[in-house]
């Protein structure tokens, strides 16, 4: 089934698999975006000394399994 999806992009993310969809239940908590890009793969070394990041994001028609 297709449905708009939140599509995240962090700098230099192509090296660790992004873009990646951005979890539903994510979209409301971006004081833990850190914990999200790190368990899906984006290195701890790519974010400023101060620990923030700014990430390019959009909205995308994805074929996603609800199961």
């Amino acid at each position: 089934m297709k449905k708009v999806v939140t599509m995240i992009l962090p700098p230099n993310g192509e090296q660790y698999g992004f873009p990646k969809i951005l979890d539903e239940e994510w979209w409301d908590n971006y004081e833990f975006i850190h914990d999200w890009l790190i368990a899906n793969g984006y290195s701890e070394n790519e974010f400023k000394t101060d620990g923030k990041i700014v990430c390019q994001q959009w909205y995308e028609y994805a074929e996603v399994n609800d199961a």
